[in-house]
């Protein structure tokens, strides 16, 4: 998979500095690649470690000093070796085990390429790089990061520390993972150096393939996806998705719905159309090198009109309560609003009264009071989630009638909410509410998190809401 992944700065302070030719010097222990651009850009490479020790732009220090950027938690020790290529590239090859590590100099660029390839999972359950920068010369707010794991993975990106941002590409990771890890290569990334604010996103890649790197698929060897996504409102960001156990892919369709897939490894893949992070559409399409499949997409929502609904089927808990602190802070920051069971009034009660998670021992449970006009008869009740911890779904009262308990989801065994992620595996939980329950005038629903593990605060079982509906059966 090409996967392009940037840190980006702008940049406080600098000074012009005479860049020197592009070049590789080996001393002391380091590889020092003088990149030759234009804005000065040199750095180093431990050639015990593969750890970079020095990221020298424009005549400033960007490196922190007492930790360094590296691969994981650092390799320990590993083989690393320097090759130049046509007299345009310098190739820096570290291989510790089942890792092997690649940075990339092109010449006249301020950026550091790179790659990852594995055999096998890091013993630690993680695969990510870090960059280690100094906090003091860097504006935070011009920082761009992405990962692995779907196109809505989310994990601990960037972390600021007392003297130095770290940086981080997750390429896996143990926190909510939603699929099975993949082994190959992974990249290529980028740490990019601008002076000019965030540079393209569309970093010309295609020397790659003259740089024999192991695992690494050249566009030759790939095959791309077009067609239509049909069905979703352009109001709705539309995302579309390949997978398979081997390689993930996806891209944004323009406003008329048309895509073009990234370029893919050859294989069968399961395709899927999202409205912004909800699963809408889920079909298969073969991929073959050297072509493009056409393949369409249509949405199978229902697109039946509820009586009332709370937020929007659409994969987040956009502008529910918290829901816009939760990425940043803890549950238990006292800037959020207080964790506490709430009373939601359709049609009266703003959006941002109703809680964006259900924790079992902290907040159960939340009400809902509406009016009908008339009885409805048999109903339909819809609750969508996007993320479940310890087995926390929903069971729900309706008036005097409970509803049955649903079984368990699945279970990712990690902590998401109390991470700053409300991403998980989507489910949607239906519930059939009989005829007679629900009744002309005043009504109440109650919902609760059950489970059956049980744990304290905001560690015990919880789901998160993206939105829930009741429709007429």
């Amino acid at each position: 998979m090409v996967l392009l992944y940037y840190l980006t700065f702008v940049l406080g302070v600098a000074i012009q500095t005479t860049h020197a030719a592009f070049g590789v010097t080996n001393s002391g222990g380091y590889y020092t690649i003088d990149t030759g651009a234009a804005n000065s850009f040199v750095f180093k490479v431990n050639q015990a470690n593969c750890d970079i020790t020095s990221l020298f732009y424009r005549g400033i220090e960007y490196q922190y000093a007492s930790q360094k950027s590296h691969i994981g938690s650092g390799l320990g020790s590993a083989k690393v070796s320097a090759t130049t290529i046509n007299d345009q590239f310098i190739k820096i090859t570290c291989v510790s085990g089942t890792l092997t590590q690649y940075y990339i100099a092109k010449s006249g660029d301020s950026t550091i390429y790179m790659g990852t390839y594995i055999t096998a999972q890091p013993s630690i359950g993680e695969l990510r790089y870090i960059a280690r920068l100094n906090k003091s010369l860097l504006n935070p707010g011009n920082a761009y990061e992405t990962s692995s794991g779907g196109p809505f993975f989310r994990d601990i990106n960037r972390d600021r520390n007392s003297g130095f941002h770290a940086f981080t590409f997750y390429m896996n990771s143990g926190h909510a993972q939603t699929e099975a890890r993949r082994i190959g290569f992974n990249g290529p990334y980028a740490l990019v150096f601008s002076r000019s604010g965030i540079p393209s996103k569309n970093l010309d890649l295609s020397f790659f393939s003259q740089l024999s790197l192991t695992g690494y698929v050249p566009d030759s060897g790939r095959g791309a996806v077009s067609g239509t996504a049909f069905g979703v409102s352009n109001s709705f960001q539309r995302v579309v998705h390949w997978y398979n156990s081997a390689a993930q892919y996806w891209t944004y369709t323009n406003s008329n719905g048309v895509f073009t897939s990234p370029r893919m490894k050859p294989g069968t893949y399961t395709m899927v159309l999202y409205k912004d992070e909800f699963s809408v559409a889920k079909q298969t399409v073969t991929v073959s090198a050297g072509s493009t499949v056409k393949s369409d997409i249509n949405s199978a929502e229902d697109t039946k009109t509820p009586l009332w609904i709370i937020g929007t089927f659409d994969g987040q808990p956009e502008g529910f309560q918290n829901a816009d602190l939760q990425e940043h802070m803890h549950p238990s920051d006292i800037r959020m609003t207080a964790w506490t069971p709430k009373t939601f009034t359709v049609g009266s009660s703003a959006l941002s009264t109703f809680p964006m998670a259900q924790i079992k021992s902290v907040n159960n449970p939340t009400t809902i009071k509406f009016t009908l006009s008339s009885a409805p008869g048999a109903g339909t009740l819809k609750i969508g989630t996007t993320l479940s911890f310890a087995g926390g779904r929903p069971q729900v009262t309706v008036n005097s009638w409970t509803g049955p308990a649903p079984s368990a989801p699945t279970s990712l065994d990690s902590r998401g909410f109390t991470r700053g992620t409300y991403r998980g595996l989507g489910e949607v939980y239906t519930v059939s509410i009989p005829s007679g329950v629900l009744k002309s005038g005043d009504n109440t629903i109650q919902i609760n998190t059950i489970s059956g593990q049980s744990d304290n605060g905001f560690l015990s079982p919880n789901f998160i809401y993206d939105a829930v509906a009741l429709y007429k059966a």
